[in-house]
């Protein structure tokens, strides 16, 4: 497989994507260990949202507010 300078480009900004959302604290998300548990997730809240179970996308949500102890912060020493 040749990898290209823009595939590189295009999976960096992927990463500076997802650690932006993480540096927010306003986005919950959730990582998949294969494809069978990503399908399985997506059934799930397919069929919820078929139900109506869902809140509307426009709902005020709660903050999930993290404790600092609990954080596993690392640090890059140069």
């Amino acid at each position: 497989m040749i990898h290209r300078k823009t595939d590189r480009c295009d999976v960096q900004k992927v990463l500076d994507f997802r650690k932006s959302l993480e540096e927010s604290r306003q986005v919950v998300y959730h990582g998949f260990a294969n494809e069978a548990e990503f399908k399985a997730e997506v059934d799930r809240h397919l069929r919820a949202f078929a139900k109506g179970e869902l809140p509307p996308a426009d709902a005020p949500r709660d903050k999930v507010l993290l404790p600092l102890a609990d954080i596993n912060f690392t640090t890059t020493v140069s």
